[in-house]
């Protein structure tokens, strides 16, 4: 048996609620046979991605490195110890509050108003229509014009400001008509500002757009939407800053005024508790300065009333012995007066960092968490430039800070103690010392004690402008905490919108969306497109397939034709003997499931074809509900198939010869009926087939669709065989499984199927190219082609 026959021999359960699945190379070459589609998505997205480079300004990266430094505290013990009781060198900051810093409103709002970006200029005349942008080009730093804001309005409309050059001198505003001299004040609905000429810019337009914010909200947007800051590492100190913005030059403006105002703000602090640190030594220094000089005095008085030039060297000894101790009980109590000193200052500290380290240089701990509450104090109060009291990080410094407070008090205390008994122990060996000068001679004794008082307040003196100095030292050459790594530099490309990316993104979509769109068609579709899906789903063999006739003809099948679909036709006319064995079949029933599968054309263009080969066919036209091939291919007559049922004709009354074909006759339907199924069940259908059998090897009947009506089923028992007409693109999914029913109870003997109607260029699978064996038909609109170039 034919192998076209037995191609399924195991039939797949059908499913009509999920579309057959296409194969991956079936799907490609319907892609590539979509070519033109693919192409004009292609050239829409390029134009598409064209239009959006252009619609966009670009915009660039600046970027810059700052490192935090971080001193170790061996490496900060080997310092100075003015400088490390000033806490010059103690850089030991934390790099995420650093970072907070950079991101401050203060900070950014004093760049701001030093570069004067709240007010920004544009001119129309950007580039051309494939050159430059087809927006406003930003003029930094080389706008024709500038404008002084005095006071800006708040709700300040946002339609931006346009000026119209006329000369050197004279401007007019676009919006009004009105015309001013530059540097004439100006005050409307924006607020009052001055419109100066620049003569250093290049005029680049005669209109320029201005646009004016405030300083506050100009800061904020950067913060939000510009800039970043990021650590290079879990435990490093550098961090980056990132800023974009549409003007190279103006970004690394901004970053670098930023680390500046930085800086200035981190030298200003350490500024201000150094300032603190030189306030609290001078105010002692008048104190101690008027003593020293009462005591001088003093002395000088008693040596000239008394005449005395010198003293014994007894008595020199025991005063020297009386100035050592009398310096060490200065000492402690100076200590004692710095810690009632500290101990006030923590009292009424209220986070400026104002608390001077150097109070409590002879005491490392002491020094040490002093400098530690500053620290706190100063952190906390940089937090709150850009935050509130109820925020968590504001609030656990609060808890630090108390904390750090208390410890202060615990170690004053418990310093205060020891030095009351160091105190008590040197003002017990002054007692003693005293008890011995009674027994040097009156006028000796009274000139130790006088010098003794000078000699205290000297020392006092000596102390106090040695630290003046040191601080003042500090004061004057204070060094930075952070340095500079990577000064504020730009990319040289654009980051957004990128061409490259741009136009391969538009690559994708205009590729991507035909294949989408085609996939969903498919996905949707529930028509039958594929020979496969027949197969899948009945075991129904298929003795043909058809190809998309595009002739106006509905006979393409004559004498001498070397068409495809000729061929075709003869391909299924060969197959038919493989139907039954027997070769018995000679009345062949042709249907469908719906209309418009072509079960007229295919049964035309078959008996054609058994005519041509010498096989005297008799077609009948049995649709007698909607008849089309009499009038298709222009055979008349008077009577019909429904006149022979009603016997109102015999059988030559009713068979006509088509013509250019002696071996093709047509029983056409004649006239309409309303009840064909009576006709159809009368006595005469059997003796019409019987005639007929006896008169011609063939007989093809064209009867209504099996899916509309039952006429189909009432004439089966007359014929031998049946070809199912299945139309691609038209025939319906669902309507397989009743083919597949039919042909599992046998209610049509021999059912064989004909694939008709079937696009194969847009079908995989199917070797019909012309290769020289026929010849292709022409299409109307090649014959009019042909026509006008003759």
């Amino acid at each position: 048996m034919n192998k076209l026959l037995t191609t399924s021999q195991k039939a797949v359960p059908f499913q009509t609620a999920v579309p057959p699945e296409v194969g991956i190379m079936q799907f490609l070459l319907k892609c590539l046979r979509k070519w033109p589609y693919f192409l004009l998505s292609l050239v829409i997205a390029f134009i598409g991605g064209f239009i959006y480079l252009k619609l966009n300004v670009p915009i660039y990266q600046i970027t810059a490195s700052i490192l935090v430094k971080q001193q170790s505290k061996k490496d900060a013990k080997t310092k100075e110890s003015v400088m490390n009781e000033l806490n010059v060198f103690d850089n030991d900051k934390v790099v995420v509050n650093e970072m907070e810093v950079f991101k401050s409103r203060l900070l950014m709002h004093r760049v701001v108003d030093l570069l004067g970006i709240n007010v920004t200029y544009f001119s129309h005349n950007s580039g051309n229509f494939l050159k430059g942008q087809w927006v406003d080009k930003e003029l930094y730093k080389v706008s024709p014009i500038r404008v002084h804001v005095e006071k800006l309005l708040m709700g300040t409309k946002e339609e931006p400001l346009i000026v119209e050059m006329l000369d050197d001198k004279r401007y007019r505003m676009v919006d009004t008509k009105a015309e001013h001299l530059f540097g004439d004040k100006i005050s409307d609905e924006r607020g009052v500002y001055t419109v100066s000429y620049n003569p250093e810019a290049p005029i680049t337009g005669q209109k320029i757009k201005v646009k004016m914010a405030s300083v506050e909200r100009v800061a904020q947007n950067y913060l939000d939407n510009n800039l970043s800051v990021t650590v290079a590492g879990k435990d490093a100190s550098v961090f980056s800053l990132k800023l974009e913005d549409a003007v190279p030059e103006k970004g690394k403006d901004i970053l670098n005024a930023l680390i500046v105002e930085y800086n200035k703000s981190a030298v200003n602090e350490k500024n201000k508790e150094a300032a603190v640190a030189l306030n609290f030594i001078e105010e002692r220094l008048k104190l101690v300065t008027g003593e020293l000089s009462n005591a001088e005095e003093k002395v000088e008085e008693y040596k000239s009333s008394k005449e005395i030039t010198d003293i014994s060297s007894q008595s020199a000894q025991l005063l020297e012995m009386m100035k050592e101790n009398d310096a060490q009980l200065n000492q402690v109590n100076i200590q004692l007066s710095q810690l009632n000193s500290i101990g006030e200052l923590v009292a009424k500290s209220n986070g400026g960092g104002s608390i001077p380290s150097t109070a409590a240089a002879n005491d490392p701990v002491l020094q040490n968490r002093i400098t530690k509450l500053n620290e706190l104090e100063l952190e906390k109060a940089k937090l709150l430039q850009t935050t509130s009291e109820n925020n968590p990080m504001v609030q656990g410094y609060t808890t630090q800070i108390e904390n750090a407070k208390a410890g202060i008090v615990d170690n004053i205390q418990a310093t205060k103690q020891a030095l009351q008994i160091t105190r008590n122990s040197l003002q017990s060996n002054n007692a003693r010392f005293e008890s011995t000068v009674r027994t040097v001679p009156k006028k000796e004794r009274q000139l130790v004690n006088v010098e003794r008082q000078k000699s205290i307040k000297q020392d006092l003196y000596t102390y106090l402008l040695q630290k003046r100095e040191e601080t003042a030292l500090a004061y004057a050459a204070m060094i930075l905490d952070s340095q500079v790594v990577d000064p504020a530099q730009s990319t040289i490309d654009p980051v957004r919108p990128s061409a490259g990316k741009t136009f391969v993104l538009a690559s994708l979509l205009g590729l991507l969306i035909p294949v989408f769109s085609i996939w969903v068609k498919e996905l949707i579709n529930n028509k039958i497109k594929a020979r496969e899906t027949i197969e899948d789903a009945t075991k129904a063999p298929i003795v043909g397939v058809i190809g998309k006739s595009s002739s106006r003809s509905p006979l393409v099948v004559s004498a001498g034709s070397r068409t495809a679909l000729s061929e075709q036709f003869r391909f299924l006319r060969t197959n038919l003997q493989y139907i039954d064995v027997n070769n018995k079949n000679k009345i062949l029933l042709v249907t469908s499931s719906i209309t418009a599968e072509g079960k007229s054309f295919v049964s035309l263009n078959l008996g054609s074809s058994l005519a041509i080969s010498g096989k005297k066919t008799v077609i009948l036209e049995l649709d007698l509900r909607k008849p089309g091939i009499s009038k298709a291919i222009g055979v008349k007559g008077n009577f019909g198939i429904t006149d022979y049922l009603r016997g109102e004709a015999t059988l030559d009354n009713i068979i006509k010869m088509v013509s250019n074909n002696e071996n093709l006759y047509l029983i056409s339907s004649g006239e309409t009926t309303e009840n064909p199924i009576e006709l159809l069940m009368g006595e005469r259908v059997s003796a019409l087939f019987q005639e007929l059998n006896e008169k011609f090897d063939y007989v093809i009947i064209d009867s209504p669709p099996i899916g509309l009506v039952a006429d189909a089923l009432l004439i089966e028992k007359f014929v031998d065989a049946t070809i199912y007409v299945v139309r691609y693109g038209h025939t319906q999914l669902p309507q397989l499984k009743m083919i597949a029913d039919f042909h599992e109870a046998g209610k049509f003997k021999n059912m064989s199927i004909v694939f008709n109607g079937v696009d194969f260029e847009q079908s995989y699978g199917y070797g019909y190219t012309n290769t020289g064996y026929y010849e292709p038909v022409k299409s109307r609109k090649q014959v009019l082609k042909k026509l006008k170039a003759s």
